[in-house]
């Protein structure tokens, strides 16, 4: 998947001409939010399975639904002739990569 997806996007970076065709692609990194039942639900769940390997300082970067949804709605909003951010690839998180077992044990 993750190949395919890659492909895509080179493609849809170089179709993008600045004129017929704008483009600009956003992704997420590990979303969450409400009625969340994949990412971080998974972990809460198996939270007592889980074991911390080495010091547990395993860091990750989150995104809220909001925040990708704020992305979204700003690369759109770049769609424009002569924009900066035409053919690029942004990703959207919450901040810096935070250490996971400190998140799981704040959720």
């Amino acid at each position: 998947y993750a190949e395919t997806k890659a492909m895509g996007e080179r493609a849809m970076s170089a179709a993008c001409d600045g004129e017929d065709l704008l483009t600009v692609a956003i992704a997420p990194h590990q979303v969450y939010g409400p009625r969340d039942m994949l990412f971080l639900h998974n972990f809460l769940v198996a939270r007592k399975k889980l074991r911390i390997i080495g010091g547990g300082k395993n860091k990750i970067s989150m995104t809220h639904v909001d925040n990708y949804c704020h992305g979204l709605i700003l690369g759109e909003e770049a769609l424009y002739p002569g924009s900066p951010a035409l053919g690029k690839f942004y990703i959207v998180t919450d901040k810096e990569p935070q250490y996971l077992w400190k998140v799981l044990d704040n959720a």
